[in-house]
């Protein structure tokens, strides 16, 4: 394994342990008081059970087959452990209690209740939703920490699996989340949200940081800022339930009985009328209408603090916009003149033009002028004024790294325009001495 490598997988151990953990809580929570210590195991052996696994890189390329020799060994050995942490006996695993223990799983899943969370003492019931954790958080460990193969495809399949991993995990949350109500869905939902953005760019953060750390804080600026739509949307009685009451029988068509009774003698029509007023029928009276269901009181009384995911969501959006900003900053600073060169020589080949190696900042500045204009002109000659200590002025460093991009750009669609944008980022380097 190269030495780079090593660092890649600890971070992918990193994010795989939080998603891991809030699966299993996740899924615990469709028993009433679940046993915390062996949901805490169960979590803790599908984390170890991925951490082998990326330590087994450490053996190749000399030691490949043992490497995958090790990863069978410790995802099998993995499988037979989790059901024997989440309450099964040991004994039952052997082929002597294979019979009891079908039996068993066979008796739970025909107890699974229709409503959740499930509050009975079944032992068997509570084993087989609590063997949901151990079969879904090892696979995904393998999917997501299985180190990739090397030559073409290797790394694609890994990221392949890493997406597999991610929707095993994604499903015990979401079909928990799904079968009982929530204590606190907006905390919740921001704790997901920051387990899904250390798993997709927790990874890949030493090749772009910048990048990685801009797009993280985006998105959960999104989350965030989605919040209160979510809560203005949260739902109230159901459909069915808010229709599902008792429903009063549809009154017969008025027409013919007021025919009728028009047909009567008017003293006939006046005594009937007298009798329904001193009897007090309910003919006389108005029916009642069902009051419609709004908002329950403890949902209007609720209160209005912050939760506490929602907390974690809001510090590590500002954690990660204030690493966006100091990163930058100390790429700008760690620019040398000679990499100020280098950056432009990179950003032209970018955008399609032809720099030798051998190619001088004058004749760069000359080419400039002749193919993009005054501005890309401009900006070579500062580059090589302020790197041979000649005096010049131009505008602020900001501002020739715009007008470069502006005129490299110049005249093109918007798809050489996002290239321009990647080639010559916003003050990627420190112009000033």
């Amino acid at each position: 394994m190269k030495p780079a490598e090593a660092p890649s997988l600890w971070r992918g151990v990193v994010a795989f342990a939080p998603m891991c953990a809030l699966a299993a809580l996740s899924w615990a929570e469709l028993i009433r008081e679940p046993p915390a210590g062996r949901i805490v195991a169960l979590a803790a052996l599908a984390v170890g059970c991925g951490l082998v696994l990326a330590l087994t890189a450490r053996l190749e390329p000399d030691g490949r087959t043992e490497a995958r020799i090790v990863r069978v060994v410790t995802v099998a050995v993995c499988l037979v452990l989790g059901p024997v942490v989440a309450g099964v006996p040991a004994a039952l695993l052997a082929p002597g209690g294979w019979e009891q223990l079908a039996a068993g799983l066979t008796s739970g899943v025909e107890g699974l209740p229709a409503k959740w969370p499930y509050g009975g003492s079944d032992f068997w019931v509570r084993e087989t939703v609590l063997l949901a954790i151990p079969v879904m958080t090892i696979p995904a460990a393998a999917f997501a920490l299985w180190p990739p193969a090397d030559g073409p495809g290797g790394r694609e399949a890994a990221a392949v699996r890493r997406v597999g991993a991610l929707m095993l995990l994604l499903s015990l949350v979401g079909f928990a989340g799904s079968e009982r109500l929530l204590a606190d869905p907006l905390g919740r939902g921001a704790l997901l949200l920051v387990a899904i953005v250390l798993w997709l760019f927790l990874p890949g953060l030493p090749g772009r940081p910048v990048a990685a750390l801009a797009a993280a804080a985006a998105v959960l600026a999104a989350g965030l800022a989605s919040l209160p739509v979510a809560a203005a949307l949260a739902p109230g009685p159901g459909l069915v339930d808010g229709f599902s009451g008792q429903r009063s029988a549809a009154a017969p068509p008025s027409a013919p009985r007021e025919r009728a009774e028009r047909s009567r003698p008017r003293r006939e029509r006046r005594s009937e009328s007298q009798r329904r007023g001193a009897s007090g029928g309910s003919r006389g009276n108005s029916p009642q209408r069902p009051k419609r269901s709004g908002p329950s009181r403890d949902r209007r009384n609720a209160d209005d603090g912050l939760s506490t995911g929602l907390v974690i969501l809001i510090a590590v959006t500002v954690a990660l916009t204030v690493g966006v900003l100091l990163l930058r900053r100390h790429l700008r600073r760690s620019g040398s003149l000679g990499d100020e060169a280098d950056e432009l020589r990179r950003a032209l080949e970018r955008l399609g033009w032809s720099v030798p190696p051998e190619t001088t900042l004058a004749e760069l500045e000359r080419d400039l002028a002749h193919g993009a204009g005054p501005a890309a002109a401009r900006y070579a000659r500062r580059l090589r004024e302020r790197r041979f200590g000649i005096p010049g002025s131009g505008s602020s460093p900001g501002l020739d790294r715009r007008a470069l991009r502006s005129a490299l750009t110049a005249g093109q669609g918007p798809r050489l325009r996002l290239r321009g944008l990647l080639a010559v980022p916003p003050a990627a380097l420190d112009l000033r001495r």
